[in-house]
């Protein structure tokens, strides 16, 4: 169900390099024309998710990869496992995930800046 949620997102996601500034659009910023950068996209993905209840127990993490300054949305599954969802079309190296930071993690109730 979620990997369908995620697809759905970034059907609805049009892709939009940010030039300057690094400005984080909030989700209802990104509902107004469906477009934005990769931290944008994760954003929308994650509101998708929390306002379905999902993040009902669980935590959810945007990550910001090492090569390439972008950033995936880190869902943590109901079995304890976590799973990565490229918020782009852009392709990952994921053998470099062993490199990358936790930039926000949410959970029901707190937000973390680690």
């Amino acid at each position: 169900m979620i990997n369908d949620i995620m697809g759905s997102c970034l059907r609805l996601a049009k892709y939009e390099q940010e030039y300057g500034d690094d400005y984080w659009k909030t989700y209802q910023e990104f509902l107004e024309d469906f477009k934005g950068d990769c931290e944008d996209i994760t954003v929308f993905m994650y509101g998708t998710l929390k306002r379905l209840g999902y993040s009902k127990g669980i935590r959810l993490r945007i990550i910001r990869m090492p090569l390439g300054d972008h950033s995936v949305l880190m869902v943590e599954l109901p079995n304890g496992r976590w799973k990565m969802y490229n918020s782009t079309p852009l392709p990952l190296d994921f053998s470099d995930i062993a490199l990358s930071r936790t930039m926000v993690e949410w959970d029901d109730k707190n937000i973390y800046y680690p």
